[in-house]
Protein backbone atom coordinates (compact mmCIF):
# COMPACT_ATOMS: atom_id res chain seq x y z
CA UNK A 1 0.00 0.00 0.00
CA UNK A 2 1.39 3.60 -0.66
CA UNK A 3 1.46 6.18 1.57
CA UNK A 4 0.69 9.67 0.68
CA UNK A 5 0.65 13.37 1.81
CA UNK A 6 -0.38 16.62 1.44
CA UNK A 7 1.34 19.93 0.95
CA UNK A 8 -0.46 23.20 1.33
CA UNK A 9 -4.00 23.65 1.74
CA UNK A 10 -5.46 25.84 -0.13
CA UNK A 11 -8.42 25.83 -2.35
CA UNK A 12 -6.81 22.96 -4.73
CA UNK A 13 -4.93 20.93 -1.98
CA UNK A 14 -8.15 20.28 0.10
CA UNK A 15 -9.50 19.26 -3.03
CA UNK A 16 -6.66 16.46 -3.15
CA UNK A 17 -7.20 15.93 0.17
CA UNK A 18 -10.54 14.84 -0.09
CA UNK A 19 -10.10 12.92 -2.75
CA UNK A 20 -7.43 11.02 -1.65
CA UNK A 21 -9.12 9.82 1.10
CA UNK A 22 -12.04 9.23 -0.85
CA UNK A 23 -9.48 6.73 -2.96
CA UNK A 24 -7.74 4.94 -0.54
CA UNK A 25 -10.33 2.03 -0.27
CA UNK A 26 -10.26 1.63 -3.89
CA UNK A 27 -6.98 2.81 -4.90
CA UNK A 28 -5.30 0.79 -1.89
CA UNK A 29 -3.78 3.92 -0.68
CA UNK A 30 -3.10 5.38 2.42
CA UNK A 31 -3.65 9.16 3.49
CA UNK A 32 -1.18 9.37 6.26
CA UNK A 33 -0.47 13.71 6.74
CA UNK A 34 -1.34 16.99 5.68
CA UNK A 35 0.64 19.92 5.80
CA UNK A 36 0.16 23.98 5.83
CA UNK A 37 1.63 26.80 7.09
CA UNK A 38 -2.20 28.16 8.47
CA UNK A 39 -1.89 25.77 11.75
CA UNK A 40 -5.68 26.11 11.69
CA UNK A 41 -6.02 25.09 8.33
CA UNK A 42 -3.97 22.02 8.79
CA UNK A 43 -5.46 20.49 12.38
CA UNK A 44 -9.19 21.33 10.20
CA UNK A 45 -7.78 18.94 7.30
CA UNK A 46 -6.65 16.31 9.63
CA UNK A 47 -9.47 15.72 12.18
CA UNK A 48 -11.92 15.87 9.15
CA UNK A 49 -9.76 12.77 7.59
CA UNK A 50 -7.81 11.29 10.86
CA UNK A 51 -4.70 11.84 10.03
CA UNK A 52 -1.48 13.59 11.69
CA UNK A 53 -0.84 17.57 10.58
CA UNK A 54 2.01 19.98 10.64
CA UNK A 55 2.92 23.67 9.78
CA UNK A 56 6.06 22.39 8.91
CA UNK A 57 6.34 20.30 5.44
CA UNK A 58 9.69 18.88 6.25
CA UNK A 59 8.14 17.27 9.14
CA UNK A 60 5.64 15.44 7.43
CA UNK A 61 8.54 14.52 4.93
CA UNK A 62 10.21 13.13 8.08
CA UNK A 63 7.18 10.34 7.61
CA UNK A 64 8.57 9.07 4.49
CA UNK A 65 5.32 9.10 1.90
CA UNK A 66 5.51 7.39 -1.12
CA UNK A 67 4.44 10.49 -2.89
CA UNK A 68 3.14 13.78 -1.89
CA UNK A 69 1.16 16.30 -3.47
CA UNK A 70 2.37 19.40 -3.76
CA UNK A 71 -0.04 22.31 -4.10
CA UNK A 72 1.74 25.11 -2.33
CA UNK A 73 1.49 28.73 -4.39
CA UNK A 74 3.82 28.58 -7.46
CA UNK A 75 6.76 30.61 -5.59
CA UNK A 76 7.55 27.73 -3.82
CA UNK A 77 6.74 24.68 -5.97
CA UNK A 78 10.91 24.22 -6.46
CA UNK A 79 11.86 24.81 -2.89
CA UNK A 80 9.24 21.79 -1.68
CA UNK A 81 9.28 19.27 -4.77
CA UNK A 82 13.23 19.77 -4.21
CA UNK A 83 13.00 18.64 -0.75
CA UNK A 84 10.09 15.73 -1.34
CA UNK A 85 12.83 14.57 -4.42
CA UNK A 86 15.48 14.87 -2.00
CA UNK A 87 13.54 11.98 0.70
CA UNK A 88 12.77 9.65 -2.44
CA UNK A 89 9.02 10.77 -2.77
CA UNK A 90 7.28 10.61 -6.04
CA UNK A 91 5.47 13.81 -6.61
CA UNK A 92 2.86 15.60 -8.13
CA UNK A 93 3.27 18.93 -8.83
CA UNK A 94 -0.11 21.53 -9.12
CA UNK A 95 0.09 23.68 -12.78
CA UNK A 96 2.23 25.50 -13.70
CA UNK A 97 4.99 23.02 -12.88
CA UNK A 98 6.79 26.68 -11.33
CA UNK A 99 7.31 30.00 -11.14
CA UNK A 100 10.29 30.45 -13.27
CA UNK A 101 11.17 27.89 -16.39
CA UNK A 102 14.96 27.66 -14.58
CA UNK A 103 12.80 26.64 -11.54
CA UNK A 104 10.52 24.27 -13.30
CA UNK A 105 13.96 22.48 -15.19
CA UNK A 106 15.57 21.88 -11.54
CA UNK A 107 12.45 19.52 -10.71
CA UNK A 108 12.68 18.05 -13.83
CA UNK A 109 16.13 17.25 -13.70
CA UNK A 110 16.05 16.27 -9.82
CA UNK A 111 13.62 13.59 -9.97
CA UNK A 112 15.03 12.09 -12.92
CA UNK A 113 18.44 12.07 -10.94
CA UNK A 114 16.57 10.73 -8.52
CA UNK A 115 14.62 8.34 -10.19
CA UNK A 116 11.29 9.38 -8.90
CA UNK A 117 8.46 9.80 -10.94
CA UNK A 118 7.32 13.47 -11.56
CA UNK A 119 3.90 14.58 -12.91
CA UNK A 120 2.26 18.16 -13.25
CA UNK A 121 -1.41 18.17 -12.30
CA UNK A 122 -2.98 19.81 -15.45
CA UNK A 123 -6.03 18.68 -14.44
CA UNK A 124 -8.31 19.42 -17.66
CA UNK A 125 -6.58 16.35 -19.50
CA UNK A 126 -8.92 14.14 -17.37
CA UNK A 127 -12.18 15.92 -17.98
CA UNK A 128 -14.04 13.20 -20.05
CA UNK A 129 -15.03 16.23 -22.46
CA UNK A 130 -11.64 16.09 -23.69
CA UNK A 131 -11.72 11.83 -24.06
CA UNK A 132 -14.64 12.57 -26.31
CA UNK A 133 -13.75 15.16 -28.14
CA UNK A 134 -10.37 13.54 -29.08
CA UNK A 135 -12.34 10.75 -29.71
CA UNK A 136 -14.26 11.84 -32.22
CA UNK A 137 -12.00 13.97 -34.11
CA UNK A 138 -9.66 10.94 -34.55
CA UNK A 139 -7.00 10.84 -37.25
CA UNK A 140 -9.24 14.16 -38.77
CA UNK A 141 -7.06 16.99 -39.72
CA UNK A 142 -7.73 20.21 -37.46
CA UNK A 143 -8.41 23.49 -38.85
CA UNK A 144 -8.77 25.09 -35.53
CA UNK A 145 -9.03 24.60 -32.02
CA UNK A 146 -10.03 27.36 -29.97
CA UNK A 147 -10.61 27.63 -25.95
CA UNK A 148 -12.20 29.89 -23.71
CA UNK A 149 -11.49 29.87 -19.83
CA UNK A 150 -13.00 32.95 -18.26
CA UNK A 151 -14.30 34.23 -14.56
CA UNK A 152 -14.12 36.47 -11.36
CA UNK A 153 -11.15 36.69 -9.34
CA UNK A 154 -11.17 34.08 -6.50
CA UNK A 155 -11.30 35.70 -3.25
CA UNK A 156 -10.22 33.21 -0.55
CA UNK A 157 -6.86 32.33 -2.20
CA UNK A 158 -3.34 34.34 -2.89
CA UNK A 159 -2.88 35.00 -6.60
CA UNK A 160 0.91 35.36 -7.47
CA UNK A 161 0.58 34.78 -11.02
CA UNK A 162 -0.83 36.49 -14.42
CA UNK A 163 -3.59 35.00 -15.82
CA UNK A 164 -1.71 33.57 -18.52
CA UNK A 165 0.04 31.00 -16.01
CA UNK A 166 -2.31 30.79 -13.87
CA UNK A 167 -5.44 29.92 -16.26
CA UNK A 168 -4.25 29.82 -19.93
CA UNK A 169 -1.56 27.29 -19.07
CA UNK A 170 -4.39 24.74 -19.01
CA UNK A 171 -5.30 25.28 -22.61
CA UNK A 172 -2.08 25.61 -23.86
CA UNK A 173 -1.61 22.08 -22.48
CA UNK A 174 -4.79 20.65 -24.01
CA UNK A 175 -4.02 22.36 -27.55
CA UNK A 176 -0.73 20.53 -27.41
CA UNK A 177 -2.60 17.50 -26.29
CA UNK A 178 -5.66 17.71 -28.52
CA UNK A 179 -3.60 18.36 -31.90
CA UNK A 180 -0.92 15.91 -31.24
CA UNK A 181 1.67 18.93 -32.08
CA UNK A 182 3.99 21.58 -30.88
CA UNK A 183 3.54 25.72 -31.25
CA UNK A 184 4.99 27.30 -34.13
CA UNK A 185 3.66 30.77 -34.25
CA UNK A 186 2.48 33.03 -31.33
CA UNK A 187 0.83 36.04 -30.68
CA UNK A 188 -0.50 37.16 -27.93
CA UNK A 189 -2.30 40.86 -26.37
CA UNK A 190 -3.04 41.44 -22.51
CA UNK A 191 -4.45 44.19 -20.80
CA UNK A 192 -5.48 45.21 -17.21
CA UNK A 193 -2.42 44.92 -15.70
CA UNK A 194 -2.74 44.99 -11.84
CA UNK A 195 0.59 44.53 -9.48
CA UNK A 196 2.72 43.51 -12.57
CA UNK A 197 0.02 40.82 -13.51
CA UNK A 198 -1.93 40.47 -16.69
CA UNK A 199 -5.85 40.18 -15.51
CA UNK A 200 -6.88 39.52 -19.47
CA UNK A 201 -5.51 37.78 -22.11
CA UNK A 202 -5.93 37.04 -26.22
CA UNK A 203 -3.62 34.30 -27.29
CA UNK A 204 -3.27 33.10 -30.39
CA UNK A 205 -1.04 30.55 -32.75
CA UNK A 206 0.30 28.39 -35.50
CA UNK A 207 0.72 24.77 -34.55
CA UNK A 208 3.41 22.70 -36.76
CA UNK A 209 1.22 20.98 -38.04
CA UNK A 210 -1.04 23.57 -39.47
CA UNK A 211 -4.23 23.85 -37.20
CA UNK A 212 -4.76 27.27 -36.01
CA UNK A 213 -5.54 27.87 -32.27
CA UNK A 214 -6.43 30.25 -29.84
CA UNK A 215 -7.05 31.24 -26.01
CA UNK A 216 -9.36 34.02 -24.58
CA UNK A 217 -8.65 34.07 -20.76
CA UNK A 218 -9.62 36.36 -17.48
CA UNK A 219 -10.14 37.05 -14.30
CA UNK A 220 -12.45 39.83 -14.68
CA UNK A 221 -15.71 38.44 -16.23
CA UNK A 222 -18.56 37.98 -13.60
CA UNK A 223 -20.01 34.58 -15.45
CA UNK A 224 -17.13 31.45 -15.30
CA UNK A 225 -17.01 29.65 -18.34
CA UNK A 226 -14.72 26.54 -19.85
CA UNK A 227 -15.00 25.61 -23.03
CA UNK A 228 -13.27 23.91 -25.78
CA UNK A 229 -14.20 24.39 -29.39
CA UNK A 230 -12.43 22.39 -32.46
CA UNK A 231 -13.13 22.21 -36.28
CA UNK A 232 -11.84 19.93 -38.31
CA UNK A 233 -12.64 18.75 -42.16
CA UNK A 234 -15.99 16.87 -41.58
CA UNK A 235 -17.35 18.52 -38.43
CA UNK A 236 -17.55 21.23 -35.61
CA UNK A 237 -17.55 20.02 -31.42
CA UNK A 238 -17.99 22.76 -28.68
CA UNK A 239 -17.14 20.79 -25.30
CA UNK A 240 -18.29 22.87 -21.82
CA UNK A 241 -15.64 21.53 -19.33
CA UNK A 242 -18.07 22.50 -16.61
CA UNK A 243 -21.12 20.75 -17.31
CA UNK A 244 -19.19 17.50 -19.24
CA UNK A 245 -21.44 18.03 -22.15
CA UNK A 246 -20.26 17.80 -25.79
CA UNK A 247 -22.18 18.66 -29.42
CA UNK A 248 -21.07 18.03 -32.54
CA UNK A 249 -22.22 19.32 -35.51
CA UNK A 250 -21.19 17.63 -38.99
CA UNK A 251 -22.43 17.67 -42.20
CA UNK A 252 -25.68 16.27 -43.77
CA UNK A 253 -27.59 16.31 -46.83
CA UNK A 254 -26.81 17.88 -49.76
CA UNK A 255 -30.03 19.53 -50.25
CA UNK A 256 -28.81 22.52 -53.06
CA UNK A 257 -25.63 23.73 -54.67
CA UNK A 258 -25.51 26.86 -52.07
CA UNK A 259 -27.12 25.02 -49.09
CA UNK A 260 -26.09 21.22 -47.01
CA UNK A 261 -28.13 20.13 -43.97
CA UNK A 262 -26.55 19.85 -40.82
CA UNK A 263 -26.24 17.20 -38.09
CA UNK A 264 -26.46 17.73 -34.51
CA UNK A 265 -25.78 15.10 -32.00
CA UNK A 266 -25.95 16.10 -28.09
CA UNK A 267 -23.24 13.81 -26.51
CA UNK A 268 -23.76 12.34 -22.88
CA UNK A 269 -21.27 12.08 -20.63
CA UNK A 270 -21.81 10.42 -17.37
CA UNK A 271 -20.20 12.86 -14.84
CA UNK A 272 -16.92 11.95 -13.50
CA UNK A 273 -14.67 14.06 -11.36
CA UNK A 274 -11.32 14.86 -13.06
CA UNK A 275 -9.54 15.66 -10.17
CA UNK A 276 -10.00 12.12 -8.96
CA UNK A 277 -9.70 10.60 -12.55
CA UNK A 278 -6.04 13.03 -12.14
CA UNK A 279 -5.35 10.96 -9.36
CA UNK A 280 -5.75 7.44 -10.02
CA UNK A 281 -3.56 7.63 -13.14
CA UNK A 282 -1.12 9.33 -10.92
CA UNK A 283 -1.22 6.51 -8.68
CA UNK A 284 -1.60 3.38 -11.40
CA UNK A 285 1.66 4.98 -12.90
CA UNK A 286 3.67 4.84 -9.55
CA UNK A 287 2.04 0.84 -8.53
CA UNK A 288 3.15 -0.12 -12.32
CA UNK A 289 6.29 2.27 -12.72
CA UNK A 290 5.14 3.51 -15.52
CA UNK A 291 5.40 6.87 -17.23
CA UNK A 292 2.98 9.39 -15.89
CA UNK A 293 0.40 10.89 -18.70
CA UNK A 294 1.50 14.03 -17.94
CA UNK A 295 5.01 14.42 -17.39
CA UNK A 296 7.94 16.88 -16.02
CA UNK A 297 8.68 18.13 -19.68
CA UNK A 298 5.00 18.32 -20.59
CA UNK A 299 4.71 20.73 -17.88
CA UNK A 300 8.05 22.52 -18.82
CA UNK A 301 6.77 22.88 -22.45
CA UNK A 302 3.72 24.46 -21.33
CA UNK A 303 4.90 26.93 -18.84
CA UNK A 304 7.38 28.02 -21.95
CA UNK A 305 4.62 29.12 -24.00
CA UNK A 306 2.75 30.67 -21.14
CA UNK A 307 5.83 32.82 -20.44
CA UNK A 308 6.65 33.78 -23.86
CA UNK A 309 3.24 34.45 -24.44
CA UNK A 310 3.70 37.41 -21.55
CA UNK A 311 6.55 38.11 -23.26
CA UNK A 312 5.36 38.72 -26.54
CA UNK A 313 2.34 41.07 -24.91
CA UNK A 314 4.60 43.15 -22.97
CA UNK A 315 6.86 44.05 -26.29
CA UNK A 316 3.54 44.58 -27.81
CA UNK A 317 2.48 47.43 -25.62
CA UNK A 318 5.64 49.27 -25.63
Amino acid sequence: MLHGCIIGLGAMGSNHARVLYELQEEAKIKLIGVADINEERAKEAAKKYGVDWFTNYKMLLKKKPDFAIVTVPTELHREVALEAIKKGCHVLVEKPIAYTLEDGRKIVDAAQKKGVQLMIGHIERFNPTIDVIKERIGKEKILLIGAVRIGPMPSSERITTGVVADLGVHDIDLIRYITGSEFKRIEAFTSDRKSGMEMSAVLSFEMENGALAYIITNRITPLKMRNVEVTTTKRFLEGDLLSQKVTEYSKGELISYAHRSTFVEEINIPYMEPLKLELKAFVNSLKKGTEPPITGEDGLKAMEIAIECVKRSLRQTR
